[in-house]
């Protein structure tokens, strides 16, 4: 069954209150960005191929090192994206360090003078 005309009325007294508001409130907003994720959606074309330049480093790796080229975004956000499955940095130079077995970055913050 369905409710009658009456109780609708007192379930909207309870969730809006006994007077209607019949004034008009204005409010204003004003959006900025304030930061950005890239995306690379909506994507058009793809094409799969090994890299032009792979540091020799890279050069001897059984797997085939392949890239994925593709036409994404959409309008002036449109672009090549260029997707590698690992990180490759292009090696500048190289040396050996004669006994040497381990070596670790480490960094402390800056000592307070006293």
């Amino acid at each position: 069954g369905s409710k009658s005309a009456p109780q609708d009325e007192v379930d909207e007294i309870e969730v809006y209150g006994s007077e209607a508001q019949s004034g008009t409130q204005l409010a204003t907003y004003s959006f900025e960005v304030c930061d950005s994720i890239l995306n690379i959606g909506p994507c058009a074309n793809a094409a799969m191929g090994e890299p032009a330049f792979l540091s020799e480093e890279f050069q001897n790796n059984p797997e085939p090192d392949l890239e994925i080229v593709l036409c994404s975004g959409y309008g002036k956000n449109g672009a090549l994206s260029v997707l590698q499955r690992s990180i490759r940095p292009q090696v500048v130079t190289t040396f050996e360090l004669p006994g040497c077995y381990d070596m670790w970055t480490v960094v402390a913050p800056p000592k307070k003078d006293e």
